[in-house]
């Protein structure tokens, strides 16, 4: 049987250092303890959950400002996709495949919208995970 190649994608990245408030410290120090698991793993779940939390919150900020540019957008944009972030349109795609890959590539990991121009109002967003879904009506 023949052996695959694993392979890893490292980044290298400078260390920050963040200053906390002592109580903090303490309150993550006892997370961690209770948890088996080291201060810095637990300090990276606390950032990451937080982030994550940020991202469903932009999102969905971003679809009500998309809400009242709709009209505009019918125009300009209709049947296609559009990626909306601080209130603007940054990438329009044919597909959603193509507007992922652009937004990727120009902005990394960061939560844009990413939304169909239609003339029927979005459903409400669900979110699983970090993920948003809309809901099935």
């Amino acid at each position: 049987m023949k052996k695959t190649r694993e392979t890893k994608t490292h980044y290298k990245t400078s260390t920050a250092t963040i200053t906390l408030n002592r109580e903090l410290v303490e309150r993550l120090r006892y997370a961690a303890e209770w948890k088996g698991i080291p201060f810095e793993e637990a300090a990276g779940k606390a950032v990451t959950e937080y982030l994550g939390r940020f991202g469903i919150e932009k999102v969905r900020a971003e679809q009500a400002i998309f809400e009242k540019m709709r009209p505009a957008l019918l125009e300009k944009y209709r049947g296609q996709y559009v990626a909306v972030h601080n209130g603007q349109v940054v990438e329009s795609a044919p597909d959603l495949r193509s507007l992922h890959h652009k937004v990727f590539v120009r902005f990394g990991f960061t939560p844009i919208l990413h939304i169909q121009v239609t003339d029927e109002p979005e459903r409400d967003i669900q979110t699983r995970g970090l993920r948003l879904e809309r809901s099935a009506q």
